[in-house]
């Protein structure tokens, strides 16, 4: 978006905060009040009391009898001003992904007005050259309003694609880039509105609106200019690029949801309608697809097409006290999508009811059960000048219906028992059983029908914590999954089915899942805390289906101390790893490139370090520093079989990044009012794989703040 239309957002925003508080600009009383004139303050703002409260039949509104009388006005402000310095080495796109790291303004302007009855709050901001929001919050006892914007660029990432054969190689990929040169961002503009207000004394109405809108340049990667050709020894096979060019977007998306809510003693019932417009106005962009060995042969078609929709949903909530210690909640919804590209609906409907009882002293138990379903027919027509050759031959979609049922507790055995050895423990623990129906799931593998199975899962938790003393508390938890059936992805071109079943399906779901955490938190003193929390997940599938084990074992530990009254130090530190041994099925489907299956190992560690410190030098002076440091690492080892070369495949999953954020800074206050500020920032990414995404940023910050 021009600067001109993003500087005209913002001044709309702050007109609409000037007129909003114009009228609640402190008047006589307050003046008065400083004239030191206490009675004729006190009675002008008693009359002021009475204006605001009455209306025009002279009785005071229902909603103001329990609101104290407003006090005198009262209203401050703070402005913040500087500019921003930059140097950047390198790619921007991973660390500049959501800011503009060009040299630009930095302004913020916040404030809050209130004569004791209404209250205003707002901000604007600009951030970088690109990036503004601003904010208005509005409140009075009957009526609320809160609006929010927020408009910044998005980095697209432009890393060339790897791991394809270049144009001499006799393999049937190929690779073909024409745009590693082109900037491509979109701009993000992200407005909210939340309206709340009364309409009786039981009854309030509620208005969301949200609109997020996204244009500017991404990247569109198609298969395609396919064609027939011949190897070096005769042999005919299919060959393709794999394109990457430039497309032009606008997304739009809407959402509206107005509502009414009532409360009636121990009833609470809450309606709302959701309805969501997502338009397109994109760039036209096309690829040949002229396979002509399998007649498969279109010309030049449209790709990337992103299809416009209407969404609506209505939802309705209930709660009520059945007794004094039982309690009931339900949540209900129906709505649907309409596809309007292909002109046909998707439905959705759905529930959830839960039973909450206070069973006994410390002992608390719920009960739910849960359904959602979808449902969606075929397209009215085909489309054949993309391919298509009839309705009839259009896969179905996929319709699904899941159920959940389970129960769950809380129990403070130290309710119960008197020894000291209960005190602070906390047990709770649950059950709980789902399981997923499809329908339109039958499919063609090598022409033999394959229907996908439907899903069943039991699941149990336990969570046990004690409080030792009022510095040290800890828990443990730990979750079993047992998955029957879990979804997979088939090969419908196997040609080794159903002879040889073990190539035609794969999936990445578990049947089994063991999860251990423990951890705890330890303060001593008012002046040191540290947490620390250590897990161990085992997830498997060893079926019919797929093969693997994946093990993980993330750890975080963090640290806040402050010596003195002048310093605050903190730390914290997290190591994640991933370990997978999975059978990959590979090969093309041919009679040179038979598929097989084979087990691949992947690793993947990430760690996380950083350092914080803050220090009051004097009164006046402060300095503050951080550091964070992070290293991502992938492996993958591959098989390499003697009639296929798959050195490519390490080259794709193979990662090595490393990260570094340093920041410090430095305030020095003026006076009262009056505080000058700086700050420095590193920003750097190493790709050390291939260096195509690093880059390094050096920003400087330098301004003033001033409290009105």
């Amino acid at each position: 978006m021009p600067g001109g239309r993003i500087m005209f957002r913002n001044c709309v925003l702050l007109a609409a905060a000037v007129l909003l508080v114009c009228p609640m600009t402190p008047g006589a009383a307050g003046q008065d009040a400083e004239n030191g004139d206490d009675a004729a303050a006190k009675a002008k703002q008693q009359q002021i009391n009475e204006e605001i409260s009455l209306n025009p039949y002279g009785r005071r509104e229902w909603w103001l009898r329990d609101y104290p009388v407003p006090a005198a006005g009262y209203s401050a402000a703070v402005g913040r001003f500087g500019y921003w310095g930059t140097s950047v080495e390198g790619n921007r796109s991973i660390i500049g992904l959501y800011e503009d790291l060009s040299p630009s303004p930095f302004w913020d302007f916040d404030g809050i007005i209130s004569d004791g009855f209404r209250t205003v709050d707002y901000s604007i901001s600009q951030l970088n050259e690109t990036g503004f929001n601003g904010d208005i919050y509005y409140y009075r006892p009957d009526f609320s309003a809160d609006l929010d914007f927020d408009s910044f660029l998005k980095q697209m990432d432009q890393t060339p694609l790897r791991g394809f054969h270049e144009e001499d190689s006799p393999f049937p990929v190929m690779t073909n880039r024409s745009i590693l040169d082109h900037d491509t961002a979109i701009r993000v503009e992200e407005v909210e509105a939340r309206f709340k207000g009364r309409l009786t004394k039981n009854i309030r109405w509620t208005f969301d609106f949200h609109n997020l809108h996204r244009h500017g340049q991404r990247q569109v990667t198609s298969m395609a200019h396919c064609a027939d050709m011949q190897s070096a020894g005769g042999t005919a096979f299919n060959t393709c690029h794999v394109t990457n060019q430039s497309q032009r977007i606008d997304w739009n998306v809407s959402r509206f949801e107005p509502g009414l809510e009532g409360k009636w003693g121990p009833v609470t019932v809450n309606y709302t309608r959701e309805m969501r417009v997502f338009s397109t106005d994109d760039e036209n962009v096309t690829a040949p697809f002229n396979h002509t060995f399998s007649g498969f042969n279109l010309g030049t078609a449209p790709v990337a097409v992103v299809p416009e929709s209407f969404t609506q949903f209505d939802k309705i909530k209930l709660r009520t006290d059945l007794t004094e210690k039982t309690a009931f909640y339900g949540f209900g919804y129906v709505g649907n999508t309409e596809n309007r590209f292909r002109d046909f609906e998707r439905d959705y409907w759905g529930y959830d009811l839960r039973l909450i009882s206070r069973v006994s002293r410390g002992f608390t138990l719920t009960g739910y059960f849960s359904e959602n379903a979808q449902n969606a027919d075929k397209p009215p027509t085909a489309l054949t000048d993309q391919g298509e050759t009839s309705v009839a031959d259009l896969r179905s979609n996929v319709d699904y219906d899941r159920t959940r049922t389970g129960v769950r507790g809380s129990w403070k055995p130290s309710e119960y028992f008197c020894a000291s050895a209960f005190d602070g423990v906390i047990f709770a623990s649950g059950y709980q059983y789902s399981q997923i129906n499809r329908d339109d799931v039958t499919y063609l593998v090598n022409d033999v029908p394959f229907e996908i199975p439907d899903t069943r899962e039991n699941k149990l938790y336990t969570d046990l914590s004690k409080r030792w003393n009022p510095q040290w508390s800890t828990f443990v938890r730990y979750t079993l999954r047992i998955i029957d059936d879990p979804l997979i992805g088939l090969r419908l071109a196997d040609r080794n089915y159903p002879d040889d079943p073990s190539t035609f399906s794969n999936t990445s779901l578990p049947e089994h899942v063991n999860l251990v955490e423990v951890g705890g938190t330890w303060m001593p003193r008012e002046n040191f805390m540290a947490t620390a929390q250590v897990g161990l997940e085992q997830r498997s599938n060893d079926s019919e289906y797929a093969n693997f084990r994946e093990d993980s074992y993330p750890f975080t530990l963090t640290a806040w101390y402050a010596p003195s009254c002048k310093w605050t130090l903190s730390a914290g530190m997290g190591y994640y790893t991933n370990w997978i041994d999975q059978d990959i099925s590979v090969g093309f489907e041919n009679a040179n490139f038979p598929a097989f299956r084979e087990n691949w190992s992947y690793g993947g560690r990430t760690q996380v370090y950083n350092v914080g410190a803050r220090y009051a030098y004097t009164q006046r002076l402060f300095l503050n520093g951080n550091v964070e440091w992070l290293r991502g690492v992938n492996t993958f080892n591959t098989v390499t079989p003697p009639d296929m070369t798959l050195e490519y495949a390490e080259d794709v999953a193979g990662i090595i990044v490393e990260q570094t954020r340093v920041s410090a800074g430095i305030d020095y206050v003026l006076n009262d009012r009056f505080t000058t500020f700086a700050r420095y920032i590193v920003k750097d990414f190493e790709d050390i794989d291939n260096g195509w995404d690093s880059g390094t940023a050096h920003m400087v910050l330098g301004g003033l703040s001033a409290t009105f």
